[in-house]
Order: structure tokens, then C-alpha cells, then sequence
């Protein structure tokens, strides 16, 4: 009896052996330590449509210090969202990925933090990073911008909601019933680098309540909407060297921002203006903005002040920017309803101070757009 016994755990242990060593080749690539949910680091493997359901529970049961989940080469039918809800996540695309909404499916492709309707600060994830992948919303086969659950939720290309330093790099985000890229729910230290947002039925990127997001060479083009839109106090971020070319709607968008910087862009061929700054139905608009040395050609109008009152919108200053064709419609390059707008040519400084040579780069440049290029070149090297 002890013998047939000891015969049937054996066979049941082989039988779970066999089993476990299916799902760590089809998903579990590499880790250390004997067990790879519990090791310091775990790396999940996508190669078919069916894999992305099956790697998400992988990530949310693994106890990994960090998880890198890598997609392989293809074209993938997402039939709901690939939701990143924990820290220390690298989604990384090896080649050529391309990742499509299915039909009817009503969610962001890629969701990142809390789906809550109103997310706590215990919900905060940090350290995601999402890489090398080419994403398409099928919009013109979603009934509706909004989630099928949770309707607080749009149909967003990346969706991102509480999360604290978050990368993302050569991403395509386009097609999207909603947005290309949504930042919400206070986010902070976000890298937007080297990616394309265009096509989608709104904005190419939205940023909501979030702090210190820097995108550098971005393009946001044929967009429905704006190439960028701004509100809901966002505050302390840049935009560097990006493009707006041919949005329906207005190239930026900009009300109850603080603190912002737009450096070495252009915004052309947008619908309207190129950029509409404006305040909000409590009067917040935006404050300390700096456009600098940027080109601004071919809008159906330049820079447009919304605001009428400095207690709405107040230190929006434009340094070294060029202007040419904005005139359709009788508009100009610059105009403002009231609030003030700072036209400023040659050297000049957020602190109002004289400034002499700023490393290898000469001025015109200012603090604050310095502080931004230090910043850029040290998370390069880091």
C-alpha cells in the first residue's frame, strides 16, 4: 500500500513538473532563484494573441522584484486592454510589433495603474517602462470612446492613472477612439521620448493633473482634435523639440497649467490656431509658460490668449519664435483677448536676470529650459 502510494505522488509530482515546465517555456523566458514568480527578477514571454490574458495573471501572481515582459515579432488582436497594475515593469516590443484593438472592444490597448473612478494615493505604482511597439485603437470599429464597464475609462491608445516615473520610448499610438497617450491622476517624472501620436479621433497626447513630464522628439500630427492638450492642473513638464503637424483642431491646447516650457517645436497646418491658451469656467488658466525658439507656420492663427484678466492667465512669454503664414481667416500671429503676452527677442531668463554662456549652447536661453536640458541629457545617460 506505502508503495502504490509512493508510486501515485511521484507520477502526480512528474505530472505537475511537466506542466509548470510548459508554462515557464511559453512564458517565463528567464529569472533567477528556483522559483521564477519569486525571484528578483522574472521575464514573461508574448509570441500569440491568447498569450496576453495568460502573461497578465502571471505578472499580477508574480512576487519578482522587477518583470520584464517581452513581445515577440507580429501583428497581435487584442480582444481587452494588457493592464500593467504593479511596479517595476518593463514592456518591451522585440521587433516589428504592432498590437490592434479588436472590434467592439471599447478599452485602451495598454493600461497602466489603478481603473478606479476616483484612484487612491495606497494605488500608486511606480518604475514602467513601455518600448518598441506600434499600437492601432481601430476606432472606426469602437461604438464609443468610453469603456464597456467602466465608463470613466476612454479608449486611449496608453492609458496611464497614478504612476510615478514612467518610460515611454519609440512607441506609435495611433488610431485611437480617444487619445494616442493619456496621463492622469497624479503622474509624475515621465520620459515621452521618440514616439508618433497621430490619427486618433481626439488629442494625440492628453496631460491631466501630472507634474514633470518631459516629452522630447515627439511628433503629434492628424489628429481630430489637438496635437496636445493640457489641463486639470498640469504643472512643471516640457516639451522639447516636437512636431504638430496638421491637427484638425488646434496644434496645443492649454488651461489651468503651470510652469510649462516649449522649446526647438514646431506647430504647422493645424485647423486653428496653433496654440489656444485659455482658462477654465473657475478662471484658471496658465501661468509661466515659455515658448522658445519655436516655428509656428501655416495655422489658421498663431498664438491666441484666451484669457482677459492676469488673475486667469499671466507670464506667458514667446522668446525667439518665428511666425510665418498664420493669417487665414484675418488672424494673426499673436492674440489675446486681455492677458498679457511677452514678446522677447535676443537673450533673456525666467529669473530676469542677464545670463552669459550656458555650456556649449549660446543664449537665448533661460533657467528653467535650462534646468529641462540638463535633465534630458542626464536621463539619456542614465
Amino acid at each position: 500500500m506505502f508503495l502504490k502510494s509512493t508510486q501515485l505522488l511521484i507520477w502526480r509530482v512528474c505530472i505537475f513538473a511537466f506542466c509548470f515546465t510548459v508554462t515557464e517555456r511559453n512564458y517565463v523566458v528567464a529569472s533567477e532563484g528556483p522559483d521564477p514568480l519569486g525571484s528578483q527578477e522574472a521575464v514573461f514571454e508574448i509570441s500569440r494573441n491568447r498569450d496576453f490574458e495568460r502573461v497578465e495573471r502571471l505578472l499580477n501572481a508574480s512576487r519578482a522584484e522587477r518583470v520584464k515582459v517581452l513581445i515577440r515579432t507580429g501583428d497581435y488582436k487584442l480582444r481587452d486592454s494588457f493592464h500593467i497594475n504593479r511596479s517595476r515593469v518593463q514592456l518591451i516590443g522585440e521587433s516589428d510589433v504592432r498590437l490592434r484593438l479588436a472590434s467592439g472592444v471599447q478599452t485602451p490597448v495598454l493600461s497602466v495603474g489603478s481603473l478606479s473612478s476616483y484612484p487612491l494615493e495606497e494605488e500608486r505604482i511606480s518604475d514602467v517602462s513601455i518600448a518598441n511597439l506600434t499600437i492601432d485603437g481601430n476606432r472606426d470599429r469602437q461604438e464609443s470612446e468610453y469603456h464597456h464597464d467602466l465608463p470613466w475609462i476612454r479608449n486611449n491608445g496608453i492609458d496611464v492613472r497614478v504612476v510615478t516615473g514612467l518610460l515611454v520610448e519609440n512607441v506609435d499610438s495611433s488610431n485611437n477612439r480617444s487619445g494616442g497617450l493619456v496621463i492622469s491622476w497624479r503622474c509624475r517624472d515621465v520620459l515621452v521620448k521618440n514616439s508618433v501620436f497621430d490619427r486618433n479621433f481626439f488629442d494625440g497626447v492628453a496631460y491631466y493633473d501630472s507634474s514633470a513630464v518631459i516629452t522630447v522628439d515627439c511628433k503629434m500630427r492628424e489628429n481630430r482634435g489637438a496635437g496636445i492638450s493640457l489641463d486639470n492642473r498640469f504643472e512643471d513638464s516640457a516639451f522639447v523639440r516636437c512636431e504638430l503637424l496638421n491637427n484638425g483642431d488646434v496644434g496645443v491646447f492649454a488651461r489651468n497649467s503651470k510652469r510649462l516650457v516649449f522649446f526647438e517645436s514646431r506647430i504647422a497646418d493645424s485647423g486653428s490656431w496653433a496654440m489656444f491658451l485659455g482658462h477654465d469656467e473657475e478662471g484658471r488658466g496658465v501661468f509661466d509658460l515659455e515658448i522658445a525658439s519655436c516655428t509656428i507656420s501655416g495655422n489658421n492663427g498663431g498664438v491666441r490668449m484666451g484669457s482677459v484678466y492676469a488673475s486667469q492667465s499671466e507670464n506667458t512669454v514667446l522668446a525667439s519664435t518665428s511666425f510665418t503664414g498664420n493669417d487665414r481667416g484675418g488672424r494673426g500671429n499673436v492674440s489675446t483677448a486681455g492677458s498679457s503676452v511677452d514678446i522677447v527677442e535676443g537673450a533673456w531668463s525666467a529669473a530676469g536676470e542677464s545670463k552669459g554662456e550656458k555650456g556649449d549652447r549660446e543664449l537665448p536661453i533661460s533657467d528653467r529650459i535650462y534646468q529641462v536640458l540638463s535633465e534630458i541629457g542626464e536621463r539619456d545617460q542614465g
